[in-house]
């Protein structure tokens, strides 16, 4: 009873694992009531894992992390410890190669990944597939202390002299100037190629190259990868010879990758004597071209069915028995269907179940996201259920689309259904995939190009080619052996870049050595999932009829007789055929007699791949439209128009190609003779990610010389400010403080500090600088001129110790201090890292006076007085200060943002600034330049009433003006300026038409504008109405109709009525639009609007002759002349005009009225109210 009493009140640790022992060791009650308490207690652990327990803790580490299986272990679950569960991770970590793939690595990978687990049996052989595909990284490099190596870098990083870390900076720097020259690129996504078993069991893909790439690369490159990866399987004990033979190279269509799969898959004929021959040489239309070890290319399907979907959504449309079949078309074609099931659909549709037909037709057709391959699969499907539609009633225009679309609709049901029904056979799935591989022929005969593009015919008949020639694999390996339609293609490897992704969590584009770590534990999850199937998460709906399912169909989910042997090859592709044909003919298409076209076709050159004879389509140079967007995200505008996707090469021309003459097994032997891997060549460790960053060490080499280090007082550079505001002067500074994000430095790397976005901010102390010559002159010279003129050559510069004192750029206040006073504020100033300019040890020297007795001053004698107990100071040469204001000059002018980060002061306090020089040739030179307009960071007057505003209050400030002036108020009489009525800039209240003041919101965050009195002003900050800033006037982008144009807030509604009469119902539409663009009665109140509006309607209502549009407060209507917007002109011929701008409105019921409309009549009314009563 006490025994019950403790388990059932108590959370025992390992309770299962204690009654094991109990079992094991024949223990009585009375021990195990003992074992029971001190479980309790914690004094007893229960050790005796089982395998189940093992690998269970396993996957909790894999996907949880150590912090999961932590708590799990000291829970009373009591599952095993890291350490406890590392020998069943132990794991040879894959290598990534960096720059040329070396044989040595990809044997390497393959013994990691195949070489069979202590204990256990060789495997049995199966067809093989090499699956190539990219996965996003996040662009970073790393290092590898195995090999030394800097990993990250792409191919091209074979170019580099080495890439070792080595024992200093010498290889880093090279590295460093090779990715700045572009010669080298870090790698955006990484190359993995992997095999995968075509089997019933342990078919997930195992990668043997890691790669990062940047994918500008030739197909001559591809092809000599695939051809290394091929031969180091060959090669390898532990590859072809113990798990079987390639049958198959899969990719995703890549645009370089699809002519090196050509050129190695199209180099040998099968012969009658080849054991193929008997079961593919007698299928009309196959093409017998093989690589030299029988492989095929295979296209993935899933990628295919994208790309169709791509051509059907697409307004220009394909061309099907001479009609065009579109967008358009399809849409309303598809809205005739019933009973159609959208409960798949996104979480939207499921909670608007009165959402229409109409509405769901056009979500399919225009995806959020074109990789939704679930998405594409219904697509398909529903176009197959077109044919189905009743014809009665339909008109002879009617009648002849859908002939059409039922020819199209039945050629893709039969792509689509082999692979999403787990009840069809093999035999099925080949006449299936027959039939639409001649269907899909009969069509291209027709149409060429307008029904499909080349490419796009060559990988869908490639991909069925496969599916024929592994079933004749698989007969003559084992005809026993099932053979799984569904593992075609690289999908495999798609499976694995998910599982890698799930471990990622939070963070799933990574470094290529995480990649690798995540990669082995993906595997190894396979691994135990394949033993314990129920512990993988599957699909939430599992009635596999559904088309999101199909997405996720493995070969244990095929119900449907599936062995080589029940499948008759021959047989299937004649009733194919047979069903193609019949199809043709019941659509009223012209039907092609396949058995008789294709009569010979090996010595005519005529086949499925080649349809009219002559070259692949596949290799053909022409555009994909299938392919156009991806294209477009690759390469710029102009490459894209002039670039095609295609590559036509010479499959005949073999030696021209490398690739056709590599030799792995001497490739392997000469790179174990010239090459090793080092154990212990490093003498001493230092931080491996962050050598630059970390002390000298003495036993060290530092190939950084210190000129390219910014260090906090002892570094000078130079940089451009501004102290009138018309134009920028070139100033020498000593570094006092470097500000990093949020962390202060003692130093820093210049090469970051001056990146084009750098993030680093850089304060100092402004150098006097007055110029001096060493040349020889007598007393006399000097008595008589006064001052020397000599050549600008001969000049050098020299710190006199002191600094020169600038007015902040402040507010004006009657209490400023006095100009004698030297504060904080005016002597140290703060620039962004990217305006400066270093002064290395080369361009500025310590300067003895002692050595230079012949020491001449430039232009009184009083200067030289500054001089005065300087026994040591700076000097710079002239023509340094004239190279780096020069270089600052040009990035100024070349990088808007540069600019407009610039620093403006007010005047010079003390000290002898701008630096100026006079010269023989060109008389008194002064180091300013009116070339670069400085930002605009000080209080200026503002336009319309002339008070002095901060930059960063124009927009609110402004705001007043352009509001009080909608509603018709009149202006004070003492205004300098009016606010225009036609689309008024919210920073100088002046018109917007004709591009000019054009404003934008970068990134969603900063308002920028190309007013000259803009400032950057974050939109969050902005759109806010508050009691100190109740300007909400923002830039706002319109969505409606999908127009795009942005406007100020207070324009919207003149936008609005110009562009989009029907606003009203379309503000119905999209609520969240209309919430914004209104301006609330809360913020009318705060800028005293109410007050205005209300103390001017009390007066007198002037003449007709005195009429202003203006103040009548009429809305303006798409008849004015002067109101187009300015993103789009307009002329328009009228009988009237309007010049009155567009009041700021609010929402009110369904009807949208100007905000002077609603008004509370409680407010108080003040004596007199108009535009200037807010800024006097």
């Amino acid at each position: 009873k006490e025994l019950f009493r403790l388990m059932g009140t108590n959370d025992v640790p390992a309770l299962h694992r204690i009654l094991r022992n109990a079992v094991n060791f024949s223990w009585g009650v009375d021990r195990l009531l003992q074992k029971v308490k001190d479980a309790i207690a914690g004094t007893y652990h229960a050790k005796n894992f089982s395998q189940l327990e093992i690998d269970l803790a396993v996957v909790v580490y894999d996907l949880g992390g150590g912090a999961a299986l932590h708590a799990l272990h000291k829970s009373p679950f009591a599952f095993p410890c890291r350490e406890t569960i590392a020998a069943r991770r132990a794991e040879n970590r894959l290598r990534i190669s960096v720059g040329e793939v070396r044989m040595e690595d990809l044997l390497h990978n393959i013994e990691v990944m195949f070489k069979p687990e202590e204990g256990s049996g060789p495997p049995r052989k199966a067809p093989m597939t090499l699956c190539l595909d990219e996965v996003a990284s996040d662009g970073r490099l790393c290092w590898i202390p195995q090999t030394d190596d800097v990993a990250g870098l792409c191919e091209h990083a074979s170019t580099l002299p080495s890439t070792k870390m080595g024992q200093d900076l010498k290889n880093i720097t090279a590295i460093s100037d090779a990715i700045r020259a572009g010669t080298v690129h870090v790698g955006q996504e990484i190359l993995v190629a992997a095999f995968a078993r075509n089997d019933d069991y342990d078919y997930g893909a195992k990668p043997v190259l890691i790669l990062p790439t940047c994918k500008r690369g030739s197909w001559e490159d591809a092809a000599m990868l695939i051809e290394k990866i091929r031969q180091a399987w060959t090669i390898s004990e532990w590859g072809a010879s113990m798990h079987g033979d390639v049958v198959s190279i899969a990719s995703d269509g890549d645009p370089k990758r699809r002519p090196a799969l050509f050129a190695l898959c199209m180099v040998r004929e099968i012969t009658p004597h080849d054991a193929l021959f008997q079961h593919v040489g007698f299928l009309p239309g196959i093409n017998l071209w093989t690589g030299s070890n029988f492989e095929t290319q295979d296209l993935d399907w899933k990628h295919d069915m994208k790309r169709i979907c791509k051509l059907l959504c697409t307004r220009e449309g394909i061309l099907v028995n001479n009609v065009t079949i579109n967008k358009t078309v399809l849409a309303m074609w598809l809205e005739r269907l019933t009973d159609v099931d959208w409960s798949e659909d996104s979480i939207f549709h499921l909670v608007n179940p009165m959402f229409s037909s109409s509405q769901q037709v056009e979500a399919l057709l225009s995806p959020k996201d074109a990789q939704d391959v679930p998405r594409a699969i219904k697509l398909l499907s529903l176009v197959g259920d077109l044919p189905k539609l009743d014809r009665t009633g339909m008109n002879p225009s009617e009648l002849e689309t859908h002939n059409a679309l039922s020819l199209l609709g039945e050629m893709l049901e039969a792509l689509v259904e082999p692979f999403i029904n787990p009840d069809f056979t093999i035999s099925e799935q080949i006449t299936s995939l027959s039939k639409f591989a001649f269907l899909l022929c009969a069509l291209f005969l027709q149409h060429g190009t307008s029904f499909m593009p080349s490419h796009l015919y060559s990988d869908l008949q490639c991909m069925i080619r496969t599916a024929i020639f592994r079933v004749a694999h698989t007969k003559i390996m084992d005809p026993e052996r099932r053979v799984l339609l569904c593992e075609l293609g690289d999908d495999c490897l798609e499976i694995l870049f998910g599982c890698v992704r799930m471990i990622g969590g939070h963070a799933p584009n990574v470094s290529p050595d995480v990649f690798c770590h995540r990669a082995t534990a993906a595997v190894r999850l396979r691994k135990i999932f394949e033993i314990y199937a129920a512990w993988e998460m599957k699909a939430r709906r599992l009635l596999l009829k559904r088309t999101r399912d199909a997405d996720h169909l493995s070969p244990r989910n095929w119900r449907g007789e599936l062995r080589a042997l029940s499948c008759d090859l021959l047989a299937c592709w004649l009733e194919g055929m047979r069903r193609a044909m019949a199809t043709l003919t019941r659509c009223r298409c012209n039907v092609v007699d396949f058995a008789t076209y294709f009569e010979n076709g090996r010595s005519r050159g005529i086949d499925l791949l080649r349809p009219s004879g002559g070259k692949y389509l596949g290799i053909s140079a022409e555009v994909d439209r299938s392919l156009v967007d991806d294209l477009g995200s690759t390469t710029s505008s102009t490459e894209s128009q002039s670039t095609p996707i295609g590559v036509e090469i010479d499959l005949d021309d073999s030696a021209r190609y490398t690739f056709r003459t590599f030799d792995g097994r001497a490739a392997h032997a000469l790179e174990k003779q010239s090459t090793k891997t080092q154990q212990g060549f490093i003498e001493h460790w230092i931080s491996n990610n962050s050598v630059s960053m970390t002390a000298p060490n003495p036993d060290l080499n530092l190939a950084l010389p210190a000129s390219k280090i910014l260090c906090v007082n002892s570094s000078l550079y130079a940089t451009l400010i501004s102290t009138d505001r018309k134009s920028v002067s070139l100033c020498v500074m000593t570094c006092t403080l470097i500000k990093h994000k949020s962390q202060f430095l003692h130093s820093a790397p210049i090469d970051e500090i001056t990146l084009r976005n750098s993030t680093y901010e850089i304060s100092g102390q402004i150098l006097e600088l007055i110029p001096f010559s060493d040349l020889l002159v007598d007393e006399d010279t000097l008595k008589t001129e006064g001052a020397l003129i000599h050549s600008r050559p001969d000049v050098f510069w020299l710190w006199t110790k002191r600094f020169v004192s600038v007015d902040k750029l402040v507010k004006k206040s009657s209490t400023s201090t006095s100009t004698a006073t030297a504060r904080l504020q005016n002597l140290q100033f703060t620039v962004n890292g990217r305006l400066v300019y270093p002064l290395t040890q080369g361009e500025c020297v310590d300067f003895a006076l002692e050595n230079r007795p012949y020491l001449f001053f430039q232009h009184s004698p009083f200067l030289l007085e500054k001089l005065e107990g300087c026994a040591k100071t700076w000097s710079i040469l002239d023509k340094e200060l004239v190279k780096a204001q020069s270089a600052m000059v040009q990035r100024c002018l070349e990088e808007e943002d540069t600019r407009s980060k610039l620093l403006v002061t007010g005047a010079v306090r003390n000290g002898q600034y701008p630096y100026s020089v006079a010269t023989l040739q060109a008389g008194l030179i002064t180091y300013m330049s009116t070339t670069v307009s400085p930002p605009i960071n000080g209080p200026l007057p503002c336009n319309i009433c002339g008070k002095e505003v901060e930059p960063q209050e124009r927009q609110n400030h402004m705001g007043h003006h352009i509001l009080f002036s909608q509603h018709g108020i009149p202006p004070d009489p003492k205004h300098i300026g009016t606010v225009s009525s036609t689309f008024p800039c919210g920073f100088c209240g002046q018109s917007m038409q004709n591009g000019a003041c054009a404003v934008r919101v970068d990134k969603g965050k900063v308002i920028i504008s190309s007013c000259k009195y803009s400032h950057p002003l974050k939109v969050g900050f902005a759109v806010k109405s508050t009691v100190s800033r109740p300007c909400s006037n923002s830039p706002i982008v319109c969505p409606l109709n999908s127009c795009g144009e942005t406007h100020w807030k207070y324009n919207m509604l003149r936008h609005l009525q110009d562009r989009h009469p029907n606003y009203t119902a379309l503000l119905d539409q999209n609520l969240a639009f209309r919430d914004i663009i209104q301006v609330s009665a809360e913020e009318q109140s705060r800028m005293g609007l109410m007050d205005a509006l209300m103390s001017s309607e009390r007066r007198a209502p002037r003449s007709q002759e005195s009429y202003d549009a203006r103040r009548s407060r009429q809305p303006p209507t798409t008849r004015d002349l002067h109101g187009a917007s300015p993103q789009r002109p307009r002329h328009y011929t009228s009988d009237r005009s309007v010049g009155g701008s567009a009041p700021s409105f609010t929402y009110a019921g369904s009807m949208l009225l100007p905000q002077h409309h609603i008004y509370s009549p409680t407010l108080n009314i003040s004596a007199r109210a108009c535009n200037g009563d807010v800024f006097s």
